[in-house]
């Protein structure tokens, strides 16, 4: 994982958040998935990060600018959750060092969740809750090369 790719990844997710802010952050990925020529939404995971960046900044270029200026000193931002959301996905994912973004989410978020259909606050909870338990008593698990992807981003050691 290139950590320089990662963090104008996350900017540019976030920028990419305030023209759309109805999605959660898992509807935002899987976008960013589907403007990366070749891919669906249904495989965010295998999505590059150097790719789905360069996806995003080519649809923000073509994005026409709004005008805020009705909004006055209001205008729209990211909401508190999804900037908590995006700063603590940076520190797992440079914790994790995982290749692609669309992984790492899909990892944490797990077999009962879909990334499309997960809301922030699901997301940041169990993003949360990897933070909090690194190094306590758990074994990060990442996907298998023989085909046998792991369902869940944690497993006890006992």
């Amino acid at each position: 994982m290139n950590s320089m790719v990662r963090e104008d990844l996350m900017r540019e997710l976030a920028e990419l958040s305030r023209e759309y802010a109805p999605m959660r952050f898992g509807q935002l990925v899987c976008f960013a998935a589907t403007l990366v020529p070749g891919t669906t939404p249904q495989i965010p995971a295998a999505v590059s990060d150097q790719a789905m960046l360069e996806a995003i900044r080519e649809h923000r270029s073509r994005l026409k600018p709004r005008d805020l200026s009705a909004f006055g000193d209001d205008t729209p931002g990211l909401r508190p959750i999804r900037m908590e959301l995006v700063d603590l996905m940076s520190k797992v994912g440079n914790e994790y060092r995982l290749e692609r973004l669309g992984q790492l989410v899909d990892l944490l978020v797990g077999p009962n969740h879909g990334i499309y259909d997960i809301a922030d606050e699901q997301l940041l909870s169990i993003a949360q809750q990897y933070w909090e338990q690194r190094g306590k008593n758990t074994v990060v698990i990442t996907t298998g090369g023989g085909g046998d992807e792991t369902d869940s981003m944690f497993a006890s050691e006992n």
